[in-house]
C-alpha cells in the first residue's frame, strides 16, 4: 500500500499503549493523511469494525474479570499466592477496559474523553493497568516454572506473604513510573474542537516513556517468558524421565499414565501455560507494529505507510481482547477455578460434595498454590 507522507505525523511521541490511538493519527496539520485514511476502504472497514467490536470487548471483560476475581479472593481459593496474582491481575484489566469504554465513547462524540481531570485520569490508568497486567502475567509464569524446575523452593518462593509483597510492589512502581501522564497530557483546544494530548513541552519526555514503556511491557516481559517457558518445558521433561524410571513394571504402566494425566503438576501447566499463551498471541503483534513505526519514523524520519497503520487498528483490537478473554481461559484450563465458579454463581445448578470441599481446605491448609486452583 502507499506510504503516507506526513513529515509532521506524532503518532509516536504520545501514543499511550495503543488506547489513545484515534486522536494520535489525526494529530498532524497535513490534511492529506486524514483524508488519505478516510477514503481507504480498509482502513474505514476495519475501524467500523473496531467501534463494533469494542464495547462489546469491555462488557464481556467487565463481567468476566469481576466474576474471576471474585472467585479468586473466595475462602477457597484466595488463600494462595497464584490465585492472589490472578485476581488481582483480574481487576487491573477491569481498570483498563474502562479507559478504553471511555476512549470509545470520544469515537461515539462523548466528551467524558476530553473533560479536564478525566483525560489525565484515563491515560494514567491505561499505563498502570497495561503495566500491571502483563507482569502478573510474568509472576504467574514463575511461578509456574518453580513449582516444575524447582520444586523444593515452592513453600518459599510461592508463599501469600511473598505474593503480597509482590503486588504491593508492583503497585508502587507502576504508579512512581507512569505519574509522568498526569501532568504531562492535558485537553487541548483547537479550532476543530478539544483532544486529550500530551503538551508540546513535554512531547520529547513523553515520546522517551513510550519507549521506556515498550521496554517494560513488552521486551522484558518477553524475554522473561520465553526463558520461563523453555524452563517449564525442560523440568517437565525431567520429571517425566524421573516417574518414568519409578515405574518400570508393564502392569504399573496404565495406572501411571492415569496418574500422570491427573497428577498437580500436569494441571499446574496447563491453566498458566495457557494464560502465558494467550497473552503472547493477544498482546505481542501490537507493540511490535508499535515498535516497527516507531524505528521508521526514528531512522528514515517518515510516516508510517498505510497498511501499518491498519495492521495496528487490527492488532489493536486483539490487544484489548487480552484484557477480556481470561475468564474463559480461566474456566476452560482450570478445573478447580470452574468448581468453585460453579459453586459461586451457579449454586443451584451445581452442588459440591463433602468430600471435594475437603479436598479444597486440604489445598489451601497445605500451602499449594496451584493445586488449590488445578486440583
Amino acid at each position: 500500500m502507499p506510504s503516507i507522507n506526513v513529515s509532521d505525523y506524532t503518532v509516536i511521541e504520545i501514543d499511550v499503549n495503543d488506547i489513545i490511538d484515534d486522536m494520535l493519527i489525526f494529530n498532524a496539520t497535513n490534511s492529506s493523511m486524514a483524508a488519505g485514511l478516510q477514503d481507504n476502504p480498509w482502513y474505514v472497514f476495519v475501524r467500523k469494525f473496531q467501534t463494533v467490536m469494542i464495547p462489546i470487548v469491555c462488557v464481556v471483560g467487565f463481567v468476566g474479570n469481576i466474576l474471576a476475581a471474585g472467585a479468586f479472593l473466595s475462602p477457597t481459593l484466595r488463600n494462595t499466592s497464584c490465585c492472589l496474582h490472578l485476581a488481582v491481575k483480574s481487576i487491573s484489566d477491569v481498570g483498563f477496559l474502562l479507559s478504553l469504554f471511555i476512549v470509545w465513547l470520544y469515537r461515539l462524540e462523548v466528551p467524558a474523553f476530553t473533560t479536564q481531570g478525566v483525560c489525565q485520569v484515563t491515560v494514567f490508568l491505561t499505563y498502570v493497568s497495561g503495566f500491571l497486567s502483563v507482569w502478573f502475567v510474568v509472576m504467574i509464569t514463575c511461578e509456574n516454572f518453580i513449582r516444575v524446575s524447582l520444586p523444593g523452593h515452592v513453600a518459599i518462593w510461592c508463599s501469600v506473604a511473598r505474593a503480597k509483597f509482590t503486588i504491593l510492589l508492583l503497585i508502587l512502581l507502576s504508579v512512581g513510573i507512569y505519574s509522568f501522564s498526569l501532568w504531562t497530557t492535558g485537553v487541548i483546544h483547537h479550532s476543530n474542537g478539544a483532544n486529550c494530548l500530551a503538551f508540546e513541552e513535554y512531547e520529547k519526555l513523553v515520546m522517551a516513556m513510550t519507549y521506556v514503556d515498550s521496554i517494560l511491557t513488552l521486551v522484558i516481559p518477553l524475554v522473561a517468558m520465553v526463558f520461563l517457558n523453555v524452563g517449564v518445558a525442560v523440568g517437565a521433561i525431567n520429571a517425566h524421565k524421573r516417574r518414568k524410571r519409578l515405574f518400570q513394571s508393564i502392569s504399573r504402566s496404565s495406572s501411571r499414565k492415569k496418574r500422570e494425566s491427573s497428577s498437580p503438576e500436569a494441571k499446574v501447566s496447563k491453566l498458566l501455560f495457557a494464560v502465558s499463551m494467550i497473552f503472547l498471541l493477544l498482546h505481542t503483534p501490537s507493540h511490535v507494529i508499535r515498535i516497527k513505526m516507531m524505528w521508521v519514523q526514528i531512522l528514515y524520519k517518515s510516516a508510517p505507510t498505510l497498511c501499518d497503520i491498519i495492521l495496528h487498528r487490527v492488532f489493536e483490537l486483539m490487544y484489548y481482547m487480552n484484557f477480556s478473554v481470561h475468564c474463559v481461559v480461566y474456566l476452560i484450563f482450570g478445573d478447580n477455578f470452574r468448581t468453585v465458579f460453579k459453586l459461586l454463581y451457579l449454586p443451584i445448578c451445581f452442588k459440591s460434595t463433602p468430600m471435594q470441599n475437603n479436598s479444597f481446605k486440604t489445598y489451601c491448609k497445605r500451602g499449594s498454590e496451584t493445586e488449590a486452583i488445578l486440583k
